[in-house]
């Protein structure tokens, strides 16, 4: 009998177990948040079926008060649509998800069941974040801190990958990301390190760290040797193996020739210039050739026309988007993009430099000069070892310019005393952008050494087995960024010795849309000498009359607006400075939209009739710019 009650006590347990689970719950909008507590689960109906219960995440939502609302297809697999009055909406690309303790849920949520502690996500439209935990913290010594971001792969697989430029703040600090997702803290003591890395349209992620006093632990790298030579008390120095790099990358290209990412596809490119790994350098060439990007900022901009004059691509018209002229319309006279950041204009010298602008322009000098401005007193930028490295090979471009020497001073001795005991400067992909400003410094690199090891030890030391970087249980984002970095690092070579020069479109001003259709860019005329063109537009109208009787011969589709807006500057003359601008603005913008908005259009700009007003044009802004 005893026997009999003691297998039936145990067949009650689990059920027992978990009548009542306590977890946390997070349920997120981009509107903000709908519940973020603990909350004790009981079971409930797992569908209409009340005599099925468990303890789901689907009781959870009900428990929490959010009034959810399912949908279901057929079978038992209810899936969520709205909760606390937020609904989906795939047309907005508005949809539920959930993570179970950061790891992506697939199935449906009257099908998750919960486990006690556990951390349940529940998103609309938005995506998690996460912080990676250091092994250590050690008071004192520089902690790397890696901050990741959820997302999709171009065949829709769930991946996290390096959250470039996230916000994050450490009891009230405010830090920002790398572009390999990294930042650099010290902790001074014991006092935990409270932290939470933001970023627009994810979910923020916290973490608290817990310094210690206790030393870290000595490096000890094995150095494999691939052909260096030996010294430092005899370590064997080794380099990376770049066809073996290369290799790796060719592997994991994707069938259209990308690599999943237009991010990882433009590095790539840059690796594919130093180092030609065969057919993988024309598959992905013909991949850029017809893609369009989307592009959320002018870094975007810049890095894509890093990657298409790295694979001699004209930027302004060898592909359906012209990426320069984005970059030089967010000049503002003094820096490029955004005035708080530092990247942009540093990024923006590259693909400049090489797309027919020259170290005496004013956009070059002006920008350099920014960056100079922007330089911290202990040599850095922004911080950053990876940001001053950029900033190096950046100046270093930009030909003679005051103050430019000194800072490349400052900033190499920031570099040394950044670099760590095992050679490196902190991650792989620091490392990578460090040796490419030794190579524009003209230092050697055996000069770059910690406790005996080079930078291109730590970087060997990275490799694995199958030729990428990084461990293999990392991401294959992850390893393909690393691996793209470090193949010009590895070389010595600097993205400028990578790139192709192209000259700038023939639009007077040079500053153009790829197709020779000036755009209101190089309209920006100064206030002094817009002030005295009341007399210059008299002059100009009438020439303008006479071009456009002659265009309008060939060119029907622009009679209706060359019409309107000669008739208005030649019978209405306008003496104010600011309609001055506003008459000559309304007339390009027109026309830039006009030319652009049809293929009929498009095929009159490039007729042999419109040759005669892209002279006149041509004049017209020479005229101007000679006044400047």
């Amino acid at each position: 009998m005893k026997k009999v009650i003691f297998i039936f006590l145990v067949a009650l347990i689990p059920s027992f177990a978990f009548a009542n689970v306590p977890i946390t719950l997070n349920v997120e909008t981009p509107s903000g948040t709908l519940y973020k507590d603990t909350l004790t689960v009981a079971s409930c109906s797992v569908t209409d079926d009340i005599a099925t219960t468990s303890v789901s995440a689907k009781c959870a939502l009900e428990q929490a008060g959010l009034a959810p609302q399912w949908s279901n297809f057929g079978g038992d697999d209810w899936f969520l649509t709205a909760a606390g009055g937020a609904t989906q909406d795939f047309e907005n690309n508005l949809y539920w998800g959930w993570w179970s303790n950061l790891s992506y849920g697939q199935n449906a949520l009257n099908k998750h069941e919960l486990v006690p502690n556990e951390s349940l996500l529940i998103a609309l439209g938005v995506l998690p974040l996460r912080i990676d935990q250091p092994s250590t913290v050690v008071i004192g010594a520089t902690t790397t801190v890696t901050v990741e971001e959820f997302g999709f792969d171009s065949n829709f697989n769930s991946i996290w990958s390096p959250s470039a430029r996230t916000t994050v703040t450490v009891n009230g600090a405010v830090y920002e990301t790398d572009e390999a997702g990294v930042f650099d803290i010290v902790a001074t003591s014991t006092d935990p390190l409270a932290l939470t890395a933001t970023k627009s349209n994810f979910v923020s992620s916290t973490l608290v760290l817990t310094p210690t006093d206790a030393p870290a632990p000595p490096p000890a790298p094995a150095p494999v040797s691939t052909g260096g030579g030996s010294g430092d008390g005899g370590i064997v120095h080794q380099s990376l193996n770049v066809p073996a790099a290369l290799a790796y990358l060719s592997s994991v290209q994707q069938d259209d020739g990308s690599f999943g990412s237009m991010l990882l596809s433009d590095w790539t490119a840059l690796a594919f210039s130093a180092a030609d790994p065969g057919s993988a350098k024309g598959k992905l060439r013909d991949y850029l050739l017809t893609a369009t990007p989307s592009f959320g900022s002018t870094t975007d901009y810049e890095r894509h026309a890093l990657a298409l004059l790295a694979l001699g691509i004209n930027p302004y018209s060898g592909t359906p988007v012209d990426v320069i002229t984005p970059i030089v319309r967010s000049f503002d006279g003094a820096q490029i993009g955004d005035p708080s950041l530092d990247t942009d204009d540093i990024f923006a010298l590259f693909p400049l430099l090489r797309a027919g602008y020259r170290a005496s322009d004013d956009i070059i000098q002006k920008t350099a000069a920014f960056i100079v401005s922007r330089q911290d007193a202990n040599g850095s930028w922004d911080g950053s070892t990876d940001v001053t490295a950029a900033a190096i090979q950046a100046l270093s471009d930009a030909g003679a310019l005051q103050g430019a020497s000194d800072a490349l001073i400052r900033a190499e001795a920031y570099l040394r005393a950044k670099q760590s005991a095992d050679g490196g400067f902190g991650n792989s992909f620091t490392t990578s952008w460090v040796l490419q400003a030794i190579a524009v410094l003209h230092a050697q690199t055996s000069s770059f050494v910690s406790a005996g090891y080079t930078p291109h030890d730590y970087l060997a030391g990275l490799q694995q087995a199958d030729g990428g970087l990084e461990p293999t249980s990392a991401s294959l984002q992850t390893r393909v960024w690393a691996t793209a970095y470090a193949v010009p690092a590895a070389l010595g070579k600097t993205w400028s010795s990578l790139l192709v020069s192209f000259p700038r479109p023939e639009t007077g001003s040079g500053i153009g849309t790829g197709n020779g259709v000036p755009t209101a860019a190089v309209l920006e005329l100064s206030e002094d000498i817009i002030a005295s063109t009341t007399p210059l537009l008299s002059l100009a109208t009438s020439t303008l009359a006479q071009a456009t009787s002659t265009v309008l011969a060939d060119t029907s589709v622009l009679q209706p607006v060359e019409s309107s807006i000669t008739a208005r500057a030649v019978v209405q003359p306008l003496p104010a400075k600011q309609e001055v601008r506003k008459a000559i603005e309304t007339r390009v913008v027109t026309l830039d939209n006009i030319l652009a908005a049809s293929s009929r259009t498009a095929a009159v700009a490039n007729a042999p009739g419109r040759t005669f007003f892209s002279r006149f044009w041509d004049s017209v802004v020479t005229f101007f710019s000679a006044l400047l």
